[in-house]
């Protein structure tokens, strides 16, 4: 079965981490080598950087390899993310330091020079912080942490973004059927259903807008693998892969409806109390007007021509088809929309 495009460029992300990981193990085993092992004749510094190498790279490898797995616990309280995950990735650490330890070099020096309780503290610790701001990151939305702390947006820029407005269809049928609660429920579990495909296609998912989500990419992402395209069908994948969850415990599967525009939009911090990097423009109103034309139009995904526009050229995953002009609420000017289908 041939990979795509974007398939190889995460497979070739997930090496290149891992072995940028290994580097550093390298450089740490080094320096401890020469800092509080240099008097030890009897191992070599090679032996060193084996160690630190092959702890680096696998630890690496293995918590992304783990990472899908541990998303069922961001579902729970925040208190039990926050103190959870450190101790599973502390526990891993552990197991697979000393494991890689004894075999590099012998386990009759596992206890007397491993520094395992020194890696154990020095690994929940990190492991805590880590987790910690990965959580904020996740409540604040994707880079808006980092914004916030280092006042990228404190005085409004002008930034090239592509907007998606995804909308899921029916949302008031359904809920009149399994009731308000069940409703909340069902909306919960697709926007979390929607998170990871979003994330894999180096998107940001700006706000959630009742039964709409906001999602957005600087123009150099959006562009690379035609992950502004590739988002609306990633998203798609991952529903279907959850249809039985969904019929069961509701009764039906979400479907969806998406507008893509392309163009300027402001972006600033706003307000005091609960601050918020905020972002204006024609463009977001333009893509949640593209997005009210899928019903009309018969299709489930539309493009300006915008958006389109700065693709090309665009990728033979993906089939074109011009709906011609059409002339959206609010606006003076028709658009030229495009619908958007898997090849």
């Amino acid at each position: 079965m041939a990979i795509s495009k974007y398939n190889l460029k995460k497979v070739r992300e997930t090496i290149l981490v891992s072995l940028l990981s290994a580097a550093t193990g390298v450089a740490f085993a080094s320096f401890l080598k020469y800092a509080f092992f240099n008097a030890d004749a009897n191992t070599s510094l090679a032996r060193f950087m084996l160690l630190g190498g092959l702890t680096g790279g696998i630890i690496c490898l293995t918590f992304i390899l783990i990472e899908k797995k541990l998303e069922c616990l961001f579902s729970k309280p925040l208190w039990v993310v926050i103190f959870a995950i450190p101790l599973i990735y502390t526990g891993i650490i552990a197991v697979e330091y000393g494991v890689i330890f004894s075999a590099v070099m012998g386990f009759e020096d596992f206890f007397g020079e491993s520094l395992i309780l020194e890696t154990i503290a020095f690994s929940l610790v990190m492991s805590m912080i880590i987790n910690f701001s990965a959580m904020l990151n996740r409540l604040l939305g994707n880079h808006v942490l980092a914004g916030l702390i280092f006042g990228k947006y404190h005085r409004p820029v002008t930034e090239s973004r592509f907007v998606m407005y995804l909308d899921l269809a029916g949302s008031t049928s359904i809920a009149e059927r399994i009731g308000n609660i069940a409703f909340h429920s069902f909306l919960n579990d697709f926007f979390r259903d929607i998170s990871r495909p979003v994330i894999d296609c180096h998107g940001d998912i700006y706000k959630y807008v009742g039964d709409e989500a906001i999602i957005t990419w600087k123009s150099k992402e959006g562009v690379a693998q035609q992950a502004a395209l590739e988002a609306f069908f990633a998203i798609r994948d991952a529903v279907r892969i959850r249809e039985r969850h969904y019929e069961t415990r509701y009764g039906c599967v979400p479907r969806f409806r998406a507008g893509l525009h392309y163009g300027e939009v402001i972006v600033g911090e706003m307000g005091d109390y609960k601050r918020e990097i905020a972002i204006l423009g024609d463009v977001m109103n333009t893509a949640a007007r593209i997005q009210s034309e899928c019903r009309p139009l018969g299709v489930d995904f539309l493009a300006s021509d915008e958006a389109i526009r700065e693709l090309r050229p665009c990728d033979p995953r993906f089939t074109l088809s011009s709906c011609g002009e059409a002339s959206l609420r609010g606006k003076e000017t028709r658009m030229v929309l495009h619908s958007v289908a898997r090849a």
